[in-house]
């Protein structure tokens, strides 16, 4: 009997559908299925106030930051930010602090959901010359990341900034 209760609650939690306001595609990671979505990371402010969520992973492959994360919802549609300190420490190679920021309103479905960002961060480098390095600190995360630019999968994007209260702003030369 306990079990039948349990399926039927599974069941019913999963029939909360996902938000198809970002464009996602459907993956497998680890027989799972989860969205992934494409975002751009900016320099800016790296203490904003962010909706609960999880790190799972987190790689760097070339210019971009795969990062899987999980949370709770799937009735209203969530967003992220990648956002990176404009200061970075004088180390070698030097240290930049990153913050992933998930943004979302009140929702009530009780949902796990899983996506994979995938994030330009060209923004992040330290020098836009090929091979030049430096790590990376991803709020919520353990493990240092090392970010190596690559020119020729470098996009031709302007850079963007946050204020403090994470809105986008252009910066002054």
């Amino acid at each position: 009997m306990k079990k039948i209760v349990f399926i039927t609650a599974l069941l019913i939690i999963s029939s909360c559908s996902v938000s198809k306001n970002n464009p996602t595609e459907n993956v497998t990671m680890n027989e799972k299925k989860v969205n992934t979505r494409n975002l751009v990371a900016i320099l800016g402010e790296t203490k904003i106030q962010s909706k609960e969520f999880t790190v799972n992973n987190a790689v760097v492959n070339g210019n971009i930051l795969e990062i899987e994360v999980s949370y709770y919802g799937s009735c209203q549609a969530h967003d992220f930010i990648c956002t990176g300190s404009t200061m970075i420490s004088k180390s070698f190679p030097p240290i930049r602090s990153i913050q992933l920021v998930h943004y979302g309103k009140e929702d009530s479905c009780k949902e796990l959901v899983t996506e994979v960002l995938k994030i330009d961060i060209t923004a992040f480098a330290y020098k836009k010359e090929d091979g030049s390095q430096i790590k990376l600190n991803l709020s919520g995360w353990q493990e240092q990341l090392t970010y190596t630019y690559s020119a020729k999968n470098a996009p031709k994007k302007v850079q963007q900034h946050l204020d403090s209260k994470g809105l986008q702003v252009e910066k002054k030369k």
